[in-house]
């Protein structure tokens, strides 16, 4: 770890480029080694915090020990800090604590009615106070340390003061940019599979040390997940029997979700590999009307929806077989880095929006004809797929919003209205009380229309 945070480690000379920029992408930069370094030290205050702001009713803790009990315990200050100290001492000295290893796996239904085992969610319960420890430890303070080094800016996930909206705007602005500059633009819209699930823990520690998180800290999160001894709970309760790691057979990868810690690290591993991705291709810019400011960026991720952008300025009706070229080289690009840490795209859900032009004799107008227009990726093993390619006027649905390149919103508006007309449907026919209505329009109806009407504008 140490090699490869320092930029020592030895790369052979054959290896291949993907590889070499994602290696040089973990090395510690000077603005990186600034930020303090975090223990395992929790403090009694941490710990009161912690407590305070968790609802009593978030399952957790197949040992019984549930949040009930901690938020009582937290507000005594009689015992809580030696209760700090006892939930510190296995991270600050690099050991397992025993019952920290007993995990619940829910299995949960994606889709209402849909049990096949592939198609479910997984869902881990872990101990309240192992939980509460990895949320103090990464989601306070290693974020924090990350944001001052400075993450990649093009991964939107995960991070305070960032929403799915923002990235959803940026595309909109640079698809409003091409039409109003005539200029031609490509977009891939990636979709990972099971981002969390294929992490491994030995890479998180990695990232996690790239901003300061201390070593032992990170030996006793790794040793506790592999000793974890996983039971199911399904509709028919939890099972008797438990699942984990055996000697002598294949390890048991991933992150669980529903782990305090796993969001932000997938946001540092995100951020390395669009690092890593700046390194090889150069950003797309997209100058203003007026020539001032531009527009200037590779990718937009949020989470495990990216998009990756290729584009030209110069108004050749020619240059669609070469943007889309660059984009293919660009998306295989990303689909490659993606894979070195265990990652995989599922080429059947992304699709493909270009904007090009046709002339008239007097004008450009977008043209429409997507004929011999495609392009195809490959993963690990070889295997191509052809990516779905999507009209000007067709929608692909990313980031929540419905989007099309001509700046077609019927299909999001009506999608939102359908939504909205449902919800007062059914609220309509229950019987309900002043404060359920409140919360309905509260949660529910606010903000099903607030968020696609954000970006939604008068044609």
């Amino acid at each position: 770890m140490d090699e490869i945070l320092n930029g020592t480690v030895a790369i052979p000379d054959a290896t291949d480029e993907i590889i070499v920029a994602w290696i040089q992408a973990h090395k510690q930069k000077e603005e990186e080694l600034k930020p303090p370094k975090i223990t395992g030290e929790i403090t009694t205050e941490q710990f009161q915090k912690a407590f305070a702001v968790v609802s009593e009713h978030t399952s957790s803790s197949p040992s019984g020990l549930h949040y009930t009990l901690w938020k009582c315990l937290a507000r005594n200050d009689k015992v809580v800090g030696w209760l700090a100290r006892m939930m510190s001492l296995p991270f600050m000295y690099g050991f397992v604590n025993e019952r920290w290893t007993k995990v619940i796996d829910v299995m949960l239904e994606k889709k209402q009615g849909n049990r096949r085992i592939h198609m479910l969610r997984i869902i881990a319960l872990l101990e309240a106070d192992f939980n509460t420890a990895l949320k103090i430890l990464f989601s306070q303070q290693l974020i924090k340390n990350a944001e001052k080094a400075g993450l990649n800016d093009e991964q939107w996930g995960s991070r305070k003061d960032r929403m799915a909206m923002d990235p959803a705007m940026r595309n909109l602005m640079a698809f409003e940019n091409g039409r109003y500059m005539r200029i031609v633009i490509a977009m891939f819209a990636a979709n990972l599979t099971a981002c969390f699930d294929r992490m491994f823990p030995s890479l998180s520690n990695i990232f996690a040390g790239k901003f300061g998180m201390d070593k032992n800290v990170l030996l006793s999160r790794g040793r506790t997940i592999q000793k974890m001894r996983r039971a199911v709970r399904t509709g028919h309760g939890v099972s008797e029997a438990t699942y984990g790691n055996e000697e002598g057979e294949p390890e048991i990868a991933g992150e669980l979700q529903g782990k305090g810690d796993v969001a932000i690290l997938y946001c540092l591993q995100s951020s390395i590999t669009l690092n890593a991705h700046a390194k090889l291709f150069p950003e797309l810019v997209l100058p203003s009307p007026g020539g001032g400011r531009a527009i200037r960026k590779r990718n937009d991720g949020y989470v495990d929806d990216v998009n990756t952008w290729a584009g030209k300025i110069e108004r050749d009706l020619g240059d669609v077989e070469e943007v889309m070229y660059d984009l293919q080289v660009r998306a295989q690009g990303l689909t490659d880095l993606n894979e070195v840490s265990g990652g995989s795209t599922a080429f059947h859900k992304c699709a493909c929006q270009l904007l090009s032009w046709r002339s008239t004799g007097k004008t450009l107008e977008i043209n429409y004809d997507m004929e011999g227009v495609g392009m195809v990726l490959t993963d690990a093993k070889g295997a191509a797929s052809r990516i779905r390619m999507l009209s000007p006027s067709g929608t692909n649905k990313g980031l929540g919003y419905f989007q099309a390149v001509d700046a077609n919103q019927k299909v999001e508006y009506e999608e939102r209205m359908g939504k909205i007309k449902k919800t007062c449907s059914a609220a309509n026919s229950a019987r309900i009380q002043y404060s359920e209505a409140k919360q309905l329009l509260e949660r529910r109806l606010l903000m099903q229309t607030r968020y696609g009407l954000t970006l939604l504008t008068v044609h």
